[in-house]
């Protein structure tokens, strides 16, 4: 199969770029979406206390955001790809069995109730879009297979696309979210999950203001149930950015009208501590 495979630091690394996944004829095809790696998911840093794993069966993004940390990421790390493509669309289906690869751990055996919640979440591409509209329907669609044949764990999904991640189909074990940067996001934000609140969806609606890089107004938030809030980390393209207090008291003051779950990331306020941020999380086991 027309793949690239390299060996970096020991390990062998399997993966297919858009343009090789675009000249596969069918049965290829077929034969790569039902590879059955050993690829287990991979614990992810303090700064997400809500999702303890990362799971990237795909990585890479073409939306070219400034502020973007997984391009910095991709750049520094991805080796196997050349300088110039680290942040284009991969596909890696050694990667796409994970979830079963990787054992749930023994949440009885966890005291704190947020400490639970972070060990059974799992971010699904934190290093990509899964519904940019570059990538391939059949990657989306093996990815949500592997999600519903695993309902121990709860998968968090994040898109800049949500008109698209309305075209199909969850089960209860994820949480849909979309991103809201700017003020021109706000309205395909609320049409994407009034349909996917229609649509009979029951599991969690989300919604990502990380970076809050205008002052958002909504017409309603009455279509999600948790309201993260976060400002903009140094990248290698942009200084680090903080909303003005403002803008965050006008967005949280629509989430509690909504009823809406509140989250404030570390690099929302200046100075504030855990125990003065506001920390709420849904579905608290």
């Amino acid at each position: 199969m027309q793949n690239q495979s390299k060996r970096i630091a020991g390990k062998q690394i399997f993966y297919y770029t858009l343009p090789q996944w675009e000249t596969l004829q069918q049965s290829v095809k077929d034969t790569v979406l039902s590879t059955k790696g050993n690829k287990k998911f991979n614990p992810t840093n303090d700064n997400i206390e809500w999702a303890r794993w990362s799971w990237n069966p795909i990585t890479g993004c073409l939306h070219n955001c400034a502020y973007c940390y997984a391009r910095d990421i991709a750049n520094r790390f991805y080796n196997h790809l050349p300088e110039d493509e680290r942040f284009n669309p991969v596909f890696y289906p050694d990667r796409l069995t994970a979830p079963s690869n990787t054992k749930l751990p023994d949440l009885d055996k966890i005291d704190d109730p947020i400490e639970r919640i972070g060990k059974q979440n799992v971010f699904v591409c934190s290093m990509a879009d899964l519904f940019g509209k570059w990538v391939p329907t059949k990657w989306i669609q093996v990815v949500l297979d592997q999600i519903n044949d695993n309902p121990q764990w709860t998968f968090l999904l994040l898109t800049k696309f949500p008109i698209r991640m309305a075209e199909f189909e969850y089960p209860a074990n994820t949480w849909l979210g979309t991103t809201v940067d700017y003020q021109w996001s706000v309205e395909r934000a609320e049409k994407a999950f009034k349909k996917i609140k229609q649509s009979g969806y029951k599991g969690i609606c989300w919604l990502s203001c990380e970076p809050m890089m205008e002052n958002l107004q909504f017409t309603s938030l009455d279509m999600f149930d948790w309201v993260v809030m976060g400002g903009s980390s140094k990248s290698t393209q942009t200084a680090e950015f903080k909303p003005p207090i403002d803008w965050i008291i006008n967005l949280y003051t629509q989430a509690r009208q909504s009823e809406c779950l509140v989250y404030f990331k570390t690099n929302l306020i200046p100075g504030i501590s855990d125990e003065q941020r506001v920390r709420e999380y849904p579905k608290i086991l």
